[in-house]
Order: structure tokens, then C-alpha cells, then sequence
């Protein structure tokens, strides 16, 4: 029959050409396709692609390719002249799909691979190879590929921020991305190490048919740790491309983000099409908890090392940061607000508050690295602060009952933090009224030796603190006293001298002066010298030698308030706690320092931030002994 011989013949050209590709299939060498695969990628991408190994291709259970030594070119101005290079690489697609225009891609394995990211002096990625490298557009047309699974065995990824930066190594040990189906999220398994520490991640990554189209919502939700610190992370991210395809932004909002015992939620977003990164966050977390001695090794080496400033040059940024409570040991900072902007290098805090104590903290700081010298700005008040409650945590004393106030108006110059101190100018004050304190924090004042040479209470006694007041003007990082005075209900005590911030030494006498006329005579000056850490604490030798007697004999004739706060000479009514306070304040001027009477010493109108009224104290205190 006629239909049969037709069927008979289409079969017969079916199987010949079934053969045929059999055949074609069978002596198939992509090998001569290498120079067109080359040629190809060169022309896509700008850059030289080579393939040292052979091309394999396995048809069963599906068509997979392999190959090793595959080289690409890196940028004309980059370091190497590989960006990367692989060991091994093997690729599986289904065949059906292509028929539609779908990449489906079964599996992708690659081993010993070796990559280099890097940035040159115009901030330009070696990766962005569509906007410097070809005249290649979007790729908004292309048909993303699906994706089912991901192997990396032995991938070392350097990254170098800039030219002459160090080079930063993280190696992947292995890395498994697998999915359900090609539009399936990712499950991730990883194992790395970035500079030495281990690092571990699993979790759920978006498709990569979703990841390669921009303006997508891509969610994020991974577990692992770093160091043996235990991390998460869950965010939707979304980024967006210039028409030439380089990356110009990231988003992530809802994150939710956590390393260790640290929280933290808000929003990131990253700007990529400036001069430099810049960054806008607004984060909060609900506490923080510091060992002691976090932050740094201990000794004059930290204070050497100089400060990572140059970072504040390589991005900008604006962010808001918002900490429940900030522990360091016992010692408690809540409801930390910190408002900050970061632009061409200049790192401005404003505001920046916090509770310490009972008492709010306001600040404004400012650090400038883009100087060739930094420099740094902070001004800072500390008001209604429980200094009880400060004592408590920081040496666990329960003897002090005081509240008041302090101020920092500080600049200084430098990359580490000697180079501050030694170069810190400005002026710092601390007061305090209507407190009691115990004979065991008066110890603190002078060690034993104040207690010996002054019985200021009663063993286990709690006398009235009236007031304790300070008052600091410090230049090229030494803090000269201006006024230093503590009040209480039996004592006067008035101090002098200077701290050397920057070698860490001190040279200080207190000297007091007792109400009680029959104590006069144990009324001995002690001097502080030495190590800020460990000082040399004694009686002035001068005071010894001439007599104490004499000398408190001549306090007691006058009058303490008269002889150790010159000021009252000048008439004021004020009791001697309110004058000290609004002096250490900066609302009133030094008076003229002087006997009862008022005599000569410091002008009347000197300003408070110089030590003179102090040191015609003890002037008039040695022509006493001599």
C-alpha cells in the first residue's frame, strides 16, 4: 500500500539521520570550537578568555561539559593579569528546554579556583566589565538561566580596596547551593575561612533567575558563625544597575541581623554611583554587653598603635544607631542615641546622648581624617549624675551619696591615642553638692595618710559631703588644676597641681584644713607624684620639715574659707560651696587669691581655666612656713 511505503521511507530518513547524529555525537571534537568560545567572551566582555585543558562532553544522563585551566584576563590596569583562574570546571544543562530558549542549568562544579577583586585609584571594580571594559548594554533582554545546583570546592577569593591596600584572603573550602527547581530558592551549606578565621553558613538564598533581575525582592534568611561567634541574618534585599549594567545601589530592609549575644533590626541601603560608597542606616538594638578590657590589648602599645582613620576616607555615610543599654562589666549606659553623618573623610556626631548614672549625657564630636594630621572636636555635658550609683559600679563602694554635674570642651590632634593626649587642649569640670560619704571613700582621697594625719570622721563614720568641685584647663595634653575643693562637715580640703595625660604622670597636693581648731594640728599636706596608675603618696616633706603647727596655726588665725577659698575675701555672701560650684562652672571668675583680708595675688577678673587663684593659695600657705 502506498501510505505504507511513505511510512516506511520517512522512518528509514528518521533512522539514517539518527545514525548520522549518532555518528556526528560520537567524533564530535569541541576542541576546534575553542578559538570560537574564546573569540566569543572576548568580544562579550572585552577581556581574553583562555582555555588551557580540553573540552569534554558527556551526553548521558545529561549533557555535561568539563574542562580545566581556564584563565580569565583581569582589567588593563589591575594587579595580575588574571582576574581568575579555574582549576576545574563542569557544567550540566538539560537539552529539551534550550529548544525554548530556557538555560536550564542542572549543575555547575568548579575546584581550585583563584579570584582577585580589586578597585583602582578612581574607585572603578575590576568586575565591572560591562561599564569599562565593552560597550556591552544591560543584558535586560537576556533570558536569566535556571539554576538547580552549585558546587565550589577550594576557591580562594583576595580582595584589595585600593591600589595600595592590603589584600584581604577569604577561602572557600566548599560551597553548595542547591535547589527543588530551577526558580527555587537556594539552600546554602558553606565552609570558609576569611584571614584564618573559620566560617560556617547555612540557610535559604533567592533564585538566581530572581537575583539576576534587578528591582526584585530578594529574601535572605541564613545562620552561621565566624570565630566560633554565631551569626543570623534575614532581610529582603534589592539592588539596581545603570543602563551600562554596573551595580549603582543596594537595599536591605526588615533586617534582622545578630552576632553573638548583639541584635540588631533597621534598615541598610548602599549607594554606588558616587565618588566613593556611601551609606545610610538606621539601626537599633536592645543592649550590648562588653567584658572588661574589651576593645584592645592592655599596656602603652594600645596607645601607640595608630587608629584605622583612613576607613573614614573610603566611604560616606549617614546613619542613626539607637542602643537600649550598653554593658561593660557593672557598669550600665542606657537609651544611647547617636545621629552621625561621615562626608569626604569629616566623621560629625550630633547628636549623640546616653544615661549614665542617673544623669543624661549630651555630646557633639567631631573627627576630620581627610587632614594629613587628624584632628578631633568633642563637647560633652553630664547632668543630675548619681555619682553613688557610678561608685558602685566601678568599685563596688556603697559609701558615697552624692549627684552633680561634669563637662568636657575638648580638641585635640593625632592618629593615636597618645598623639591626642600629648596634643589635647580645652577645659573639663566636675561638681557635686549635698552629699554624705563615709571615712572609707575618704581613704580613696589620700590612701591611709590622710586618715592618719586627719581623723575626718569616726571610724565607720558618715559625715556630710557639702561639696566636691574640679575644675581643669589642659593644654598640649597637661591638666592644670584651676580650682580643686572638697567640703565637708569637718574638713576643708584644696588641691593644686597638674596631670600629664600623655606620660600618664601626676604632680598633686591636697591640703586640708580642719573646722574643728583642736585638729589643727594634724592638718598635713599630701603630695600625689609619679604614675597615674601607682603614685608616690606622702606628707609635703616642706610642711614636715617647718612645722605643721605653724601652719595650720596661721589657717586657723584667718580662718580656712578665708586662707583656702581667697575667693570668699571678696565679700560675696554666698556660702563657699555655691561660689566654688559657679567658679568650676565657669560662671564666675577667679577672685584675687589672699589672706582674710583680701590681699594681693591673682586678679579678681582672671578666668577660672587658669591655675593662678590655686597657686597663690599655697604660695600664701609656704610664706606661712617660712
Amino acid at each position: 500500500m502506498r501510505w505504507v511505503r511513505i511510512l516506511a521511507g520517512v522512518v528509514g530518513v528518521l533512522a539514517i539521520a539518527l545514525i548520522g547524529l549518532v555518528i556526528f555525537v560520537a567524533t564530535l571534537d569541541l576542541n576546534a570550537y575553542k578559538a570560537e568560545i574564546e573569540a566569543a567572551v572576548a568580544e562579550a566582555t572585552g577581556r581574553n578568555l583562555s582555555i588551557e585543558g580540553d573540552l569534554d562532553l558527556a551526553w548521558t544522563p545529561r549533557p555535561t561539559l568539563t574542562t580545566d585551566t581556564v584563565h580569565f584576563a583581569n582589567a588593563a590596569w589591575g594587579s595580575r593579569s588574571d582576574m581568575a583562574t579555574i582549576g576545574k570546571l563542569e557544567i550540566a544543562v538539560e537539552v529539551v528546554p534550550l529548544l525554548s530558549g530556557t538555560v536550564d542549568v542542572q549543575r555547575i562544579a568548579l575546584s581550585d579556583v583563584d579570584i582577585l577583586l580589586e578597585r583602582d585609584d578612581k574607585g572603578i571594580g575590576n568586575w565591572q566589565i560591562g561599564e569599562t571594559d565593552s560597550a556591552g548594554g544591560s543584558g535586560g533582554d537576556t533570558v536569566a538561566p535556571l539554576l538547580r545546583n552549585v558546587e565550589l570546592i577550594d576557591v580562594t577569593i583576595a580582595w584589595k580596596p585600593t591600589p595600595g591596600s592590603d589584600t584581604k584572603t577569604a577561602r572557600i573550602t566548599r560551597l553548595d547551593l542547591a535547589a527543588e527547581d530551577g526558580s527555587a530558592p537556594l539552600d546554602v551549606t558553606l565552609e570558609a575561612d576569611i584571614d584564618g578565621d573559620p566560617v560556617t553558613l547555612n540557610g535559604t538564598l533567592p533564585a538566581v533567575a530572581e537575583a539576576l533581575r534587578p528591582g526584585a525582592t530578594l529574601p535572605i534568611d541564613v545562620t552561621g558563625s565566624i570565630g566560633g561567634l554565631g551569626l543570623t541574618l534575614a532581610t529582603n534585599l534589592r539592588y539596581t544597575r545603570s543602563s551600562a549594567g554596573a551595580l549603582t545601589a543596594i537595599e536591605a530592609d526588615r533586617l534582622s541581623a545578630s552576632a553573638g549575644a548583639l541584635a540588631v533590626t533597621g534598615t541598610v541601603s548602599v549607594a554606588l554611583d558616587g565618588p566613593r560608597p556611601k551609606i545610610e542606616a538606621d539601626l537599633k538594638t536592645d543592649g550590648i554587653t562588653l567584658a572588661e578590657g574589651d576593645g584592645g590589648s592592655d599596656g602603652d602599645d594600645a596607645l601607640e598603635t595608630p587608629l584605622p582613620l583612613g576607613l573614614l576616607t573610603l566611604v560616606d555615610a549617614t546613619f542613626k544607631l539607637a542602643i537600649g543599654t550598653l554593658t561593660v562589666g557593672e557598669l550600665e549606659i542606657s537609651d544611647i542615641a547617636v545621629t552621625a553623618s561621615l562626608q569626604d573623610g569629616v566623621l560629625t556626631l550630633d547628636p549623640a546622648g546616653a544615661v549614665l548614672s542617673k544623669g543624661r549625657i549630651e555630646a557633639v564630636a567631631v573627627v576630620n581624617a581627610a587632614q594629613a594630621t587628624p584632628s578631633q572636636a568633642l563637647t560633652a555635658s553630664w547632668r543630675d549624675a548619681d555619682f553613688g550609683e557610678l561608685a558602685r559600679a566601678l568599685h563596688g563602694s556603697d559609701t558615697l551619696e552624692a549627684t552633680g554635674d561634669a563637662a568636657l570642651d575638648l580638641t585635640a590632634t593625632g592618629s593615636s591615642v597618645r598623639d591626642m593626649l600629648a596634643s589635647l587642649g580645652g577645659t573639663a569640670w566636675i561638681t557635686t553638692e549635698n552629699g554624705r560619704i563615709a571615712s572609707e571613700d575618704w581613704k580613696l582621697i589620700a590612701a591611709d595618710l590622710a586618715t592618719q594625719f586627719l581623723p575626718f570622721l569616726e571610724e565607720g563614720g558618715r559625715g556630710t559631703l557639702n561639696c566636691a568641685v574640679g575644675r581643669w584647663a589642659v593644654k598640649r595634653g597637661v591638666a592644670e588644676t584651676a580650682i580643686l575643693m572638697i567640703d565637708s562637715d569637718r574638713v576643708i580640703i584644696a588641691g593644686e597641681g597638674s596631670i600629664d595625660l600623655a606620660r600618664e604622670t601626676l604632680n598633686m597636693k591636697l591640703t586640708p584644713a580642719p573646722k574643728d581648731a583642736s585638729l589643727v594640728s594634724l592638718a598635713t599636706p599630701i603630695v600625689f607624684t609619679g604614675d597615674i596608675r601607682d603614685p608616690n603618696i606622702a606628707p609635703d616633706p616642706l610642711a614636715v620639715a617647718k612645722g605643721v603647727g605653724s601652719i595650720v596655726g596661721g589657717v586657723a588665725l584667718a580662718g580656712p574659707f578665708a586662707v583656702l577659698l581667697p575667693f570668699m575675701s571678696s565679700g560675696s555672701d554666698e556660702p563657699a560651696c555655691g561660689e566654688a560650684v559657679a567658679i568650676a562652672e565657669g560662671r564666675k571668675a577667679m577672685p584675687a587669691a589672699g589672706g582674710a583680708g583680701g590681699g594681693s595675688g591673682t586678679s579678681s577678673n582672671e578666668q577660672p581655666d587658669k591655675p593662678g587663684g590655686i597657686k597663690g593659695l599655697f604660695d600664701n600657705l609656704r610664706k606661712a612656713v617660712e
